[in-house]
């Protein structure tokens, strides 16, 4: 959570600093690889923040799986076995 959010601050830092400088190239103020640095900064937090919420995303499909799985597990109308389900096509079907 911590490494996600820290992310998520350098990020918005990030985009920040890049909207300074380009509004600082716009007048004057700023060179140009000033603001190449300052873009390359932004898309580098901006891939550690992507980076560190895929990797949340898997740690928690990693705990459902490690808890027994979930929803796939249960046995419902929507998610019949293959046998059942090839049972009642064959039953549709006139094929017994």
């Amino acid at each position: 959570m911590r490494k996600r959010k820290a992310a998520s601050d350098a990020e918005r830092d990030a985009y920040e600093t890049l909207d300074l400088v380009q509004q600082q190239y716009k007048l004057g103020t700023a060179s140009y690889l000033a603001a190449l640095y300052y873009q390359n900064q932004y898309q580098q937090a901006k891939v550690k923040s992507v980076s560190a919420q895929a990797t949340r995303f898997s740690d928690t499909a990693a705990l459902f799986a490690v808890l027994g799985g979930g929803w796939w597990n249960r046995e419902v109308p929507a998610l019949k076995s293959k046998d059942i389900a090839n049972k009642d096509q064959n039953e549709t079907s006139g094929k017994n």
